[in-house]
């Protein structure tokens, strides 16, 4: 059977009713309609570093690190700080700015009042370093003595597996408690020395200060959480696996207290045995809007007898909304999940608050908009298992800054009686 041939459809555009001096025939032609191209950056000397570094200097980079991981200059085998016979120089700290080698002695010597540094004991039979602790060389720290390298004459030696979190891994550390005539606590001699312990009757874990400010910062700027921060500590400690005594339990403990000190701290008033925490008054710790009209603070002394007109400078405008995916899951019991600041700051005081929603009655809201899923959702405990299915807050409307005591937890959706 003979194929037809397949058509071609085609199209005549007849251009003898164009003109160049059409506007939609000149835009093809319109330089205007192309895109600038951007300006250069000026040359910088800074500029070719990279390709300079990778072309002629990344193999001595490289030897400079293997280096390192050797010996390096260091072929003497005896200690280079006490040259005894019979010490042979076999470790290295990592976090010292001196990188020679010294034996057992001198290490923990050298060491005496900086045991949370990482070090590095020689292996002659396989040719490499391998982490090693002061502790296992004999370093004991002494608490309770102001001076450096005063023993005391009546050691506590603290628990065998203390463990302290530094913000160079997780370390394990050989205390001994002051036993003298009048010495403090156990956790308080902790305290002095920058340590926080997790527990306040025989401790067994504690984290510097340094460690806790870190993760306190981290928290807050790149929103690191407290398992990827710890998971951090224990790769730093050993990244070959083998984990360290899990503390993480104990970090979120000292986190939160650490949170609350700095509140009270920075509040300006707590500290002191005249002025206790405890008598802290309802939303005393809370930051109040600076441009929000204040009487006695940044309002004139004539402000009640202004103009009619002028009455919107001195007024204050408040906003109330309500977030209904901010949830709390149920705690187990007060004791083990307390509030530690009830009513201090933002949060209203939950007892008080309580009371009040028990003995008042809630009126059901009527919405004038078919499609507003909102309040469709507002009146309805969609969640099992939460304590609080959301949360309203107070603002003022003109700068959004939180009011004291302004922000409650929502049971059962938006309720007026709560707002």
């Amino acid at each position: 059977m003979k194929k037809r041939a397949r058509r071609h459809s085609t199209s005549v555009l007849d251009t003898s009713a164009f003109r160049l001096e059409d506007d939609f025939y000149l835009a093809d032609f319109d330089d205007s309609n192309v895109a600038e191209k951007p300006k250069e950056r000026p040359f910088r000397p800074s500029d070719p570093a990279l390709q300079d570094w990778a072309q002629k200097h990344r193999n001595t980079f490289l030897q400079a690190l293997l280096w390192h991981d050797g010996r390096g200059s260091e072929d003497i085998k005896l200690c280079t700080r006490c040259n005894r016979a019979g010490h042979t120089a076999r470790y290295r700290c990592d976090d010292c700015f001196s990188q020679r080698l010294l034996c057992r002695e001198c290490c923990v010597e050298v060491h005496g009042m900086l045991p949370l540094h990482i070090i590095q004991q020689w292996d002659p039979s396989r040719g490499f370093f391998s982490k090693t602790s002061l502790k296992s060389l004999g370093l004991r720290v002494q608490l309770g003595h102001s001076a450096a390298n005063t023993r005391c004459p009546k050691p506590m030696a603290a628990h065998a597996q203390f463990v302290v979190l530094h913000d160079n891994g997780v370390h394990d550390v050989a205390f001994d408690y002051c036993g003298c005539t009048g010495a403090e606590p156990e956790y308080l001699q902790l305290l002095r020395s920058r340590f926080f312990p997790a527990t306040t009757q025989r401790p067994q874990t504690c984290a510097t200060f340094t460690c806790l400010d870190r993760f306190h910062i981290f928290s807050l700027k790149p929103k690191t959480t407290a398992f990827d921060f710890y998971d951090s500590l224990e790769r730093l400690t050993s990244g070959e696996g083998a984990k360290p005594l899990d503390r993480y339990r104990m970090l979120l403990r000292m986190a939160r207290e650490w949170r609350h000190l700095l509140l009270l701290k920075r509040g300006g008033r707590f500290g002191y045995k005249s002025n206790e925490a405890e008598n802290a008054a309802p939303g005393e710790l809370a930051i109040l809007c600076p441009a929000c009209p204040r009487p006695g603070v940044n309002l004139p002394a004539d402000w009640r007898t202004a103009e009619p007109k002028d009455h919107c400078i001195y007024t204050q405008f408040f906003a109330l909304d309500a977030c209904f995916q901010l949830k709390r899951r149920m705690v187990s019991s007060e004791a083990r999940d307390p509030s530690l600041g009830p009513g201090f700051a933002f949060m209203v005081d939950a007892k008080p608050y309580r009371e009040y929603l028990r003995s008042a009655t809630n009126k059901q809201e009527m919405s004038t908009c078919s499609g507003l899923k909102a309040l469709e959702q507002a009146n309805t405990k969609f969640s099992k298992g939460y304590a609080a299915t959301g949360v309203g807050m107070v603002v003022c409307a003109r700068h959004e800054f939180v009011l004291p005591n302004a922000v409650g937890d929502l049971q059962k959706g938006e309720r007026r009686v709560k707002l």
